[in-house]
């Protein structure tokens, strides 16, 4: 009886330390998919902040981007009443003032052209920026799933 209460114990001293590590294995598991979790959770955060932030400045373009249209089309009136007054009285000022409202106006449109090629940037930027969203959003999922 008591060899075989020698040999459970040291059987039991094979099995105890498997046990132990399993069971700290199965309670470190949950721990690191918490912590996974809030990372991610928290680049997620980030990564809506700074489509938040972009969305905001794609705002503010579009709204200088109609200002300029505006002062296209109000510059190119002046042209064009300009050129109805040019054809009745061929005064010098008047053609300094073609002059001007054209150089004006190139520059204007000059303007418009970077700001619509920077909004096009930010817009590819912006749909770049929402697919590492969803890729986080995904793998959050696929994280608290397990």
């Amino acid at each position: 009886m008591h060899l075989m209460r020698w040999n459970l114990g040291k059987a039991w001293d094979k099995v105890a330390p498997v046990k132990n590590s399993s069971l700290q294995m199965a309670y470190m598991e949950p721990q690191k998919a918490d912590e996974n979790f809030l990372k991610v959770a928290e680049d997620q955060k980030r990564q809506k902040e700074e489509l938040h932030a972009k969305i905001l400045i794609l705002e503010k373009d579009l709204d200088m981007k109609q200002k300029l249209e505006l002062e296209i089309e109000q510059l190119q009136g002046k042209l064009n009443v300009l050129k109805h007054m040019k054809d009745e009285d061929e005064d010098a000022e008047v053609l300094n003032k073609l002059d001007s409202l054209l150089k004006e106006l190139r520059e204007k449109e000059e303007a418009f052209q970077d700001l619509d090629e920077m909004n096009s940037a930010l817009i590819a930027k912006q749909g770049k920026s929402n697919d590492e969203l969803q890729e986080s959003s995904n793998e959050l999922l696929n994280v608290s799933v397990f």
